[in-house]
């Protein structure tokens, strides 16, 4: 599955994920007419399974940017993450509208840097090396493209879903028309801006016109995925199967033992390994999720309630990851592996 030299064997992660998402595609068109607990399923199991846990090796990555590496210096970081989050957490309850943003760029911008993390440096998307404007509107796209484009064809869910993350029964959000003729253009701006610039790059930094196709076409999918799959679905298995399978990727070829189950592909040694490597910290997530539903701290009543808490839930521990993973680019200098 990965290479001596640490990539992914050629056009594999393509391959897998037009699979799975064809496969998940068949399976959830319809979902809308599914029970709300169904459609919802993905949301569900993400919690167990990559979606939340996909973060829970952060505590290892933050010892591993220790120069003094004691129990004392270790300890003291996890208070520090979880501290962070528990601030987050305060913020909710004070301003639910303001967190709601705040959640949305933090999303948009790590899930953009994530996509361009795996392109460079999993699938070595070389066309991204050499241009930042290209980089840029990369990251825009990718991370705008599953917050604004199920807003095309979702409206109702979307803004039913935005309202109970208020946990307010008054209707805060309503502006149907505005989201549904402007909001969807932004991914899509991005996306044919990044085009225009390949157009116009200079044709002899590109070494492999392939990759460019093959994440092209996987834009592509990105965007169909969005706009024609039922939303809750849509997001359920994008988070599981996109952004945490890769970022799981990212930390296991980023660890000695990971790397050798990586290059043999053995699954069940990657499972116990993954399990090693996250199983700390997601008990207390989970616990600390299971805190949030039992006190009913967020709670409206409505269909999307347990949705809502579960998204808050991990909104909280969202900002202190995606702070950790910039500082961990930026202390291991990967941006100098770029232009």
């Amino acid at each position: 599955m990965l290479t001596q030299k640490g990539n992914l064997k050629p056009f594999l992660l393509y391959k897998i994920t037009f699979f799975i998402f064809f496969l998940f595609f068949t399976i959830g068109f319809t979902s809308n007419s599914w029970p709300i607990f169904f459609q919802m399923l993905p949301i569900y199991l993400s919690l167990i399974f990559l979606g939340l846990s996909h973060g829970a090796a952060d505590h290892l990555c933050m010892w591993g940017l220790l120069s003094n590496k004691t129990i004392k210096a270790k300890i003291g970081l996890i208070i520090l993450y979880f501290l962070v989050a528990i601030l987050y957490l305060f913020f909710w309850l004070k301003d639910p509208i303001s967190s709601i943003i705040l959640f949305f760029m933090l999303t948009i911008f790590h899930w953009g840097k994530a996509d361009l993390y795996t392109a460079c440096f999993l699938n070595n998307a070389e066309y991204l090396k050499h241009n930042k404007w290209m980089r840029f509107s990369y990251v825009c796209f990718r991370g705008s493209a599953p917050i604004l484009l199920p807003i095309a064809l979702n409206q109702k869910v979307y803004l039913d879903f935005l309202n109970s993350l208020t946990f307010r029964k008054s209707e805060i959000f309503n502006f149907e028309q505005y989201i549904h003729f402007n909001l969807i253009f932004i991914p899509i701006a991005f996306f044919l801006f990044s085009i225009i610039i390949f157009l116009f790059f200079k044709k002899d930094k590109i070494r492999n016109y392939n990759i460019f196709l093959w994440d092209f076409f996987e834009s592509i999918l990105l965007i169909l995925w969005f706009l024609y799959v039922p939303v809750l679905w849509a997001i359920g298995i994008y988070f599981i199967f996109w952004h945490s399978l890769r970022h799981a990727l990212r930390i296991l070829s980023s660890d000695i033992q990971g790397v050798k189950y990586l290059v043999n592909f053995s699954f069940k040694k990657l499972s116990i390994r993954w399990i090693e490597i996250t199983g700390l910290i997601n008990l207390i997530a989970l616990i600390g999720m299971y805190i949030i539903f039992n006190t009913q701290i967020f709670n409206i009543n409505d269909d999307y309630n347990v949705f809502s808490n579960i998204m808050i839930g991990i909104s909280i521990v969202t900002l202190p990851h995606v702070i950790l993973v910039e500082i961990t680019d930026i202390k291991l200098n990967r941006k100098h592996l770029i232009d």
